[in-house]
This record gives structure tokens, C-alpha cells and sequence, in this order.
């Protein structure tokens, strides 16, 4: 059987290589000269809206049953399309940025590429932080790079970002890599400097096939992905950590926790909170003593943290303040004091739990009214766990839509129910009408909105409705 790097050589750049502009695998992207991919969906009408568009060859699976423009003639086949997306993608889209870290994990992961974006900004280096709410640049960057709404970009888009990135200059590059990316093969041709997981729970289970499928497509960043140069850095508190180590095997790997131990180990000590002031955070590195005071809410944000101080140590980056605001937009963000008032975007029970225990972490005598929902057409079955939690951690409960997309939302709140018993809550289906409500009766609580965090869209059946739960506040925020 050929390989599939030697296909790609003798069908398509052999023959179409001096031709090819781009790839993608979304036909509304396609310009003249274009490599257009079919990952999914309906075929026939994607390839011939790419034709139109002016597409020069088009890539399917080899299993796909399609009915295909029959004028047509440039169609190349193959048994795996992820990998070949990638490594074609790669061809085409050459040079990255010389330090690229990749973070994975179930939560945390937008939260430490941006604070590795301010580390290196702040001590004066090309950075740029991609993931679940965009990118951001400390330099002026090509304004046709193709943004998508979701956490790693597709192999194109990614490639073709980190070939831009190169071209401009930039020499450190931050990325997130979901679980989606890493099973699609999105970044199986980029070389990372460092690789970091952050944690692990339960999510996307109605992509994944089970908890341990979940799991071992994470794993692949420290097995299949590690370079001999590149460096690992894991979380020595979960359960986890052993297979992650035995994953990196003898490359370098820089431990973090209460329990780190190793060169270069971030070592925890203690943590204090300071209320609305943020927390105290005391670890040791190499023998050494640190002391540092941060704005970040969460008493989970010291793994966070940890991770970037791994990072910074090993490149002599020492120069950061973290006293400065670092709060990251949608992410245990306490954007008012009078009602106190806290956005995350917890949308797993881990995450839920995460952030309810963290606020009676820095306001132990105050209550707490949780605002939250489940998504629709994902998994149902973190819907009762993240019930449970809210029942045995909150105050008082309202249940709200959130993306119910194309299942009934009736069904969902049942599911949310089953983990709930007896505790006060309301259901308020309207999310504005929950938070409304919110508002005008329980000022004397920490309002918490809980799995929208930065979104600005509200997915309904085939409607898209303008949903921020920042424009909420701010607007009712007016009127009491």
C-alpha cells in the first residue's frame, strides 16, 4: 500500500503544485486555484458550489458515495482525508513560528495560551495567542486569515495561520488543541517546542466513543506528536499523570502541582485567597522561593498559572507582573462588585464544579444563585452530573436554554432535573428573562452565569439569535 505522503507527492503536487493557491475544506472558502477538501456532509453540492468557485482539484474519502460534477475530471481519493488534509496542508503552507506551544485538556486551555501570550508580550516578544475566542497578535497580521468559531482551526486554516505568522515574523505562538483537532489530525505536521495538558473530565462525549477514546486522542500530543526536542509539561495531581509520563518516555518533561518533583519542577506551596483582590500564590522552582499576588479569580487558576511559570522559567522569562488584571474575557470574569456578578464559560460538570467552588473559595459567607443550562445534540449524559452539582453547591438554581440547537429543550431541562432534588430553583427558559430575574430579587447573592462566557450567538433549531451575557448585564445593570 503507498504511503500516504507518497499519493500525495505523484497526484497532486507532481502535477498541480505550481497551480495550488490554497486548501480548505469549506467550499464558501474556495478561490480561484484552490485545493478543495470533503471531510463530511452533503458531497455533491459541496463539490460543485467548490467548482464554481474555482476549485482545481478535489479531494474526498475514498468510502464516500457521492453524486460528483461529471464535467468535472480532478478528483483524488484517500482512505484516511484527515492526514491527508494535514500533510498537504503543510506543503502548501510552509514555515511556523520557531516556539509554538500546544495546550490540551478538558478545561483551562484558553486561559493559559492567553496569559503565554501576555508573559511574552510583556517581556517584549513576537507573540500570538489561537484558540476558542480568536486570536490575538502583538503585531499587525494578514487580515484574510480565515477565522473560525471553534477551538483549533482546521488543518488549512491552522497551517495556513502558522504560515502567516512565520512570514510576519512572529517567533512565539500559543495554540489550543482540542481533542477534535488532535482525532482529525489538524496539527500532526507542525513541530512544538512545548506540549501542556491542563486536566482532565469529562466532555464531547457524543463525539468520542467513551471516556478512555476521549482520553487516548489527548494522549496522542505527548506520544505521536512529542519531537526528541520537545518539552512536556504535565500535571503531577491527577489521575492521569502516569500515563502522561509513560507517554513522553525519556523526552524532557517539566512537572507542576503540589506533588511535582523532578529538574525544573513548578512546585505548589500555598495558596491564599484575597477576596475580590484575587490570591496568594507560593510555589518553589530548583530550590528556589517564590511568592506572587494575582488578579485571576479561581482557586483552579494556580494549575493555570503554573503551567505559564514552567514555561517562563525555562526560557529565562522571570520579567512578569502578575498583579496586573489578567482576567480573561468569559472566563471567571467578575466583571461588577455591586451586585457582584461573575460570567464563566463552565459548560462540563468538572468545569461547574471548578467555578462554584471557587467563588465560595473567596466569598465564604456569601450565597450563591447559579444561572446555567445544557447544549443540545451534545452529550446528554454530563447533564444530570452538572444538576448534582448545582443542587449540592449553589444557593439558589435557575435553568436556562443555552444552544438547545435542534433537540427539545423540554427534554433537556428533564435531563438537568434528574440531578436535582428538592433544592429551590427556577426555570426560566429565556436566558435574558433568567438573568432579568436574577437581577431585580437576589442582589444580596453572587449572580453567576454560568457556559456562555465570551459567546455572542444562541443556536435555536436553524435560527441564530445575538446572545452576549456581557450586553445583558450592562443593560440591566441601567435599570435597577
Amino acid at each position: 500500500m503507498q504511503s500516504i505522503e507518497k499519493i500525495i507527492k505523484e497526484k497532486i503536487l507532481d502535477i498541480y503544485s505550481n497551480d495550488i493557491k490554497g486548501v480548505v475544506a469549506n467550499s464558501e472558502d474556495v478561490l480561484e486555484g484552490y485545493v478543495f477538501f470533503v471531510l463530511s456532509g452533503n458531497a455533491g453540492r459541496y463539490v460543485k458550489d467548490a467548482v464554481k468557485r474555482g476549485a482545481i482539484l478535489v479531494v474526498l474519502p475514498t468510502a464516500i458515495d457521492a453524486d460528483l460534477d461529471e464535467k468535472f475530471e480532478h478528483y483524488v481519493y484517500f482512505d484516511d482525508i484527515h492526514i491527508a488534509y494535514s500533510i498537504l496542508s503543510s506543503k502548501v503552507y510552509s514555515g511556523q513560528p520557531k516556539n509554538l506551544v500546544a495546550v490540551t485538556g478538558t478545561n483551562g486551555k484558553t486561559s493559559v495560551v492567553r496569559m503565554l501570550y501576555r508573559l511574552f508580550d510583556y517581556n517584549h516578544r513576537t507573540a500570538v495567542s489561537l484558540g476558542t475566542i480568536g486570536i490575538q497578535s502583538n503585531i499587525e497580521l494578514d487580515s484574510g486569515l480565515i477565522q473560525q468559531n471553534i477551538t483549533t482551526p482546521d488543518a488549512g486554516a491552522l497551517h495556513k495561520t502558522m504560515s502567516v505568522l512565520y512570514k510576519a515574523g512572529v517567533q512565539n505562538a500559543f495554540i489550543e488543541m482540542s481533542s477534535h483537532g488532535l482525532k482529525q489530525r489538524r496539527g500532526d505536521s507542525l513541530a512544538y517546542s512545548f506540549v501542556a495538558f491542563t486536566n482532565l473530565s469529562r466532555d464531547h462525549l457524543d463525539y468520542h466513543s467513551s471516556y478512555e477514546e476521549y482520553f487516548h486522542v489527548k494522549l496522542r500530543l505527548f506520544s505521536a506528536l512529542m519531537r526528541q526536542d520537545t518539552v512536556a509539561i504535565i500535571n503531577s495531581d491527577i489521575p492521569e499523570y502516569k500515563a502522561l509520563k509513560s507517554s513522553v518516555g525519556e523526552r524532557v518533561c517539566i512537572e507542576y502541582g503540589f506533588n511535582a518533583k523532578g529538574d525544573d519542577a513548578i512546585v505548589l506551596l500555598e495558596q491564599k485567597p484575597l477576596g475580590s483582590n484575587g490570591q496568594v500564590i507560593k510555589y518553589a522552582h530548583n530550590g528556589r522561593h517564590f511568592e506572587i499576588t494575582t488578579a485571576l479569580f479561581g482557586k483552579f487558576q494556580i494549575y493555570n498559572i503554573a503551567i505559564v511559570l514552567a514555561i517562563a522559567h525555562k526560557l529565562s522569562l522571570e520579567s512578569f507582573d502578575f498583579t496586573k488584571d489578567l482576567m480573561i474575557h468569559g472566563r471567571m470574569d467578575l466583571v461588577c462588585n455591586k451586585p457582584r456578578v461573575l460570567i464563566d464559560f463552565a459548560h462540563t460538570p468538572d468545569a461547574l464544579y471548578s467555578l462554584i467552588s471557587s467563588v465560595r473559595w473567596h466569598y465564604p459567607t456569601d450565597k450563591i444563585i447559579l444561572i446555567f443550562g445544557c447544549g443540545g445534540d451534545r452529550d446528554r449524559g454530563k447533564r444530570k452530573l452538572m444538576g448534582r452539582i448545582a443542587y449540592e453547591y449553589a444557593d439558589k438554581i435557575i435553568i436556562c436554554n443555552d444552544n438547545v440547537r435542534y433537540e427539545d429543550e423540554d427534554q433537556i431541562i428533564s435531563d438537568i432535573l434528574k440531578g436535582i432534588e428538592g433544592k429551590d430553583f427556577f426555570i426560566i427558559k429565556n436566558r435574558v428573562s433568567a438573568v432579568e430575574f436574577a437581577m431585580k430579587n437576589y442582589q444580596d447573592h453572587i449572580i453567576v452565569l454560568a457556559g456562555r462566557g465570551h459567546e455572542k450567538k444562541q443556536y435555536i433549531g436553524d435560527t441564530i439569535i445575538s446572545h452576549s451575557d456581557y450586553d445583558i448585564f450592562k443593560r440591566l445593570l441601567k435599570t435597577i
